[in-house]
């Protein structure tokens, strides 16, 4: 009896094992016992393996090595795979029985990054300085700071105003920059155009908390101001009137360069008269080209003009009312080239302490002097300079001069006033010889 039950648990147990040829018992394991890419061990777990691969890692071709209890498996261990979508791995028995395992890997998403710096900030090759949120560049003199497209380098992901695009810096720019995880931090920009040339510059002081440069709207202009006369040009491109607001009430010098071919305090401009009496000074008339002094400093009442610099007039026709009502001007015009000015009418009209030696002026296209001097102080030596200069000059016929409240003295000036009437039809207003001359 106990040798029939050992008989029949052997046949038991040969029914339930599979033999090869030689009747050998085959394995029925499949099991995937580790899976590795790069070192990084997969997480095995009902038959379904991740992995989480480092951040930047190319999941097309990864290479994994597989540890596992079959006879063989597919695809096959150190066979090249795109994990771009699950991979499915069949483990074979030695049984022939199989198993399939899902592979899944992911790419590790890094924390969205907080950095957010403008490191590098230039124009035109300038590099800006850059302190505590604050961005400074200082350009060469005449750039037009209209339309600049600075070169920005920053660590956020995003910048506004974007990179490439052009700007006007005439005002401070604001940058802000965002990070990966959506914080930003804002740069403010300003540029500066260097001060130019000592001696090119218009040069006036005025006196007051606000003003406007008057300019004359029928000329076309393109100027840049230095208001607070420290070398550096704070507006450019400037074409028309500006007016500055300065945080103190005080007295002010600023420096004009560029195209700035005419100011006219003219009561009839947009300006009016409201900034008249706000300019105290002409400190420099620089090189640039006028075109017109026409209603210049018009009631200008307490400006001097101690410049003494000579202007470029070589292209303005009228002096018209140049100086009318600028009580305090007697500026030196003696050696001022008017040789293409025809009109010089009311030029020192009721400019009280005017008293200007002119005998060296080429007035020979003058058609028009009328109330030239009327309220002046022309003296009578400068009136005596004055009249035998024109008349031994080329000159135009039927010419109205002015100078009311002025006498003339020396013979030679009697001479060279009679030659201006008679000969060249001249209209001349006096108050006649001094009688103490005659």
């Amino acid at each position: 009896m106990k040798a029939l039950s050992i008989y029949i648990c052997l046949f038991l147990l040969c029914i339930s094992c599979s033999n090869d040829d030689d009747g050998q018992i085959l394995s029925d394991l499949n099991e995937i016992t580790s899976f590795s890419i790069n070192e990084t061990q997969g997480t095995i777990d009902n038959k379904i393996i991740t992995l989480e691969l480092d951040t930047g890692t190319d999941i097309t071709a990864l290479t994994p090595v597989i540890e596992h209890t079959g006879a063989s498996i597919a695809p096959a261990n150190g066979a090249i795979q795109d994990f771009t979508n699950p991979v499915v791995y069949t483990v074979v028995a030695e049984n022939g029985d199989t198993q399939e395992f899902v592979v899944i890997v992911t790419i590790t998403e890094p924390e969205p990054s907080d950095l957010n710096e403008i490191t590098s900030f230039s124009i035109n090759e300038q590099q800006g300085t850059i302190d505590n949120n604050t961005i400074i560049l200082k350009l060469d003199t005449g750039t037009d700071i209209t339309a600049l497209t600075p070169i920005i380098e920053h660590t956020g992901l995003t910048i506004v105003p974007a990179l490439g695009s052009a700007q006007d810096f005439t005002n401070p720019v604001v940058y802000t920059v965002v990070a990966e995880n959506g914080n930003t931090q804002e740069f403010m920009v300003t540029v500066n155009v260097l001060g130019t040339v000592s001696g090119i510059e218009f040069i006036t002081t005025w006196s007051a908390g606000e003003i406007t440069i008057p300019t004359n709207p029928e000329f076309t202009y393109n100027y840049n101001v230095d208001w607070d006369n420290d070398g550096v040009i704070d507006e450019s491109g400037i074409t028309g009137d500006v007016t500055h607001t300065f945080d103190t009430d005080e007295e002010h010098t600023i420096r004009i360069s560029g195209t700035f071919p005419a100011i006219q305090f003219d009561n009839n401009t947009n300006t009016g008269q409201s900034e008249a009496n706000k300019i105290i000074s002409v400190d420099q008339w620089g090189t640039g080209t006028w075109l017109s002094m026409d209603k210049a400093f018009v009631e200008c009442t307490n400006l001097k003009v101690p410049a003494t610099d000579i202007p470029d007039l070589s292209n303005v026709s009228s002096l018209f009312g140049m100086f009318i009502d600028a009580n305090l001007a007697n500026p030196d015009v003696s050696n001022w080239d008017i040789s293409n000015v025809t009109i010089m009418a009311g030029m020192f009209f009721s400019a009280s302490l005017a008293n200007p030696d002119i005998s060296n002026w080429n007035i020979s296209k003058v058609t028009d002097a009328g109330l030239m001097f009327n309220g002046s102080a022309l003296s009578t030596e400068n009136y005596d300079k004055l009249l035998i200069s024109f008349a031994n000059q080329t000159r135009q016929n039927d010419v109205s001069f002015g100078a009311n409240n002025t006498t003339f003295c020396s013979d030679e000036a009697a001479t060279a006033k009679a030659t201006l009437i008679n000969e060249s039809n001249w209209g001349i207003l006096d108050d006649g010889r001094d009688a103490q001359c005659e």
